[in-house]
């Protein structure tokens, strides 16, 4: 079979079952592979660049995106963030106000939110 081939369109997953929803759910978060910021330790600039030290679904990560947020950050809903490092990699915040205090003041501070 030719994975490449369009077999379906899936036009809302909440109108799915249950087992079926999460199916989806996990091939899209394997396939795409945007971690979701959880914790953010620490944003350092130096440089012309954003030296990013955070928590994600995924683990510990770090990455660098350029000062200059224009093209790097996204709002993609509401509270709902798309952050873009130097790389291209994709990170996620999806709620705003869940994250802890220190978090949500580092992202006011850096990316203007």
């Amino acid at each position: 079979m030719d994975r490449s081939l369009e077999l379906g369109v899936i036009v809302d997953c909440l109108e799915l079952d249950d087992d079926s929803r999460k199916a989806v759910e996990y091939e899209l978060r394997s396939y795409y592979l945007v971690p979701t910021i959880q914790t953010i330790y620490s944003i350092r600039e130096e440089f012309g660049f954003l030296y990013w030290s955070v928590d994600t679904d995924r683990g510990p990560k770090a990455f660098i995106m350029r000062d200059s947020i224009i093209g790097q950050v996204r709002q993609v809903g509401p509270g709902r963030w798309l952050i873009i490092d130097i790389n291209q990699t994709r990170y996620e915040v999806r709620n705003f106000e869940r994250l802890d205090e220190h978090s949500q003041e580092l992202l006011n501070r850096y990316l203007l939110l």
